[in-house]
């Protein structure tokens, strides 16, 4: 057992290299860690054109590309995390043995370390990335918590305690839809582990989408602990935030990006705190205190995030007096 981690080099001469190591840095942040995996690249790898196609996989649960010409440098962890790779990215670009370095955290995963080395493409097995049919959007259960939704007063009623459906659900994707009348109505989705996201696939049908979840009640704001990803669909002003702990390979935000034409569609950092900001709310008491993968700087820049001055509101949450 243990991690390997796979790396490609396209060096100076214009060789390039690929080397899979047992453990192995992948985090590389000062000159000597370079020139140690620089060192065992050029000793120790293979040149390309003799590795077999597709070797690059999930076996290599870890990666690094190097490009020395071009001067362009990614990696991504084993595990991974909203903090932790937030964490990491930012840590690699400003450490000093990047300077005029286009370094960084690769987000796409494997398939991400192509766009550093592109002559390694056949080399890395690409994700199985699903775009699964629009009408088939798994709302997650409302059983044991949900009573009914009142349109017209804007209130969802629920059985138990305001927080009843986080009794219930667990590992959702979240969507937050911000309609043009500055309503916001929130929305848990069913998901299945991948190594990629499997949120942002469904929002590649786009408009269908909403659509779609406009036609059902929504739910309450989950906590943090309860959410593995979650998108901002804001309606009034044509923008898409989108934040996950796994990999988003290029392939899919350039599919995402064309179902949205016009509009901005970017990364939201600092993960359910941001999600909260920009749909009106500062409810600390919803997010996960103190992640281990973050650290000082970090977790007070997500403390002081500042929250959308638009009067955004939520449906007021009302706890059935009917406890049968």
């Amino acid at each position: 057992m243990g991690c390997w981690t796979g790396y490609l080099l396209h060096d100076a001469d214009g060789t390039c290299w690929y080397e899979v190591r047992k453990w192995g840095d992948w985090l590389i942040t000062d000159s000597s860690a370079l020139t140690e995996v620089v060192t065992s690249i050029r000793r120790d790898g293979i040149q390309i054109e003799n590795v077999t196609p597709g070797d690059l996989d999930g076996a290599c649960c870890r990666g690094v590309a190097l490009n020395i010409p071009t001067r362009r440098y990614r990696c991504y962890p084993c595990r991974t995390s909203v903090p932790g790779n937030e964490v990491i990215d930012r840590e690699v670009r400003t450490a000093p043995v990047w300077a005029n370095w286009d370094a960084g955290l690769a987000w796409g995963g494997r398939e991400e370390l192509v766009e550093v080395v592109p002559e390694a493409e056949r080399l890395v097995w690409p994700y199985d990335v699903v775009v699964p049919p629009p009408e088939r959007v798994p709302i997650a259960s409302r059983k044991g918590w949900f009573v009914t939704f009142d349109t017209d007063r804007f209130e969802l009623e629920v059985l138990h305690d305001e927080s009843s459906a986080d009794w219930y659900l667990q590992g959702n994707h979240l969507i937050s839809v911000v309609g043009t009348d500055l309503t916001v109505r929130d929305y848990r989705i069913d998901c299945t582990w991948e190594r990629t996201d499997t949120l942002l696939p469904w929002l590649v049908h786009g408009q269908r989408l909403i659509d779609s979840l406009w036609a059902e009640d929504p739910f309450p704001v989950p906590l943090e602990e309860n959410v593995l990803s979650g998108a901002v669909v804001d309606l009034a002003r044509r923008e898409l935030r989108y934040w996950t702990d796994m990999f988003v390979p290029s392939r899919l935000l350039t599919q995402l990006r064309a179902a949205w034409p016009g509009w901005q569609v970017e990364r939201l950092p600092y993960g359910m705190a941001g999600h909260l900001a920009i749909t009106g709310s500062q409810k600390p008491d919803m997010l996960e205190p103190g992640p281990s993968e973050a650290d000082p700087e970090w977790a007070t820049a997500r403390d002081r995030l500042i929250v959308d001055p638009r009067p955004l509101r939520r449906p007021r949450i009302r706890v059935s007096q009917n406890r049968d």
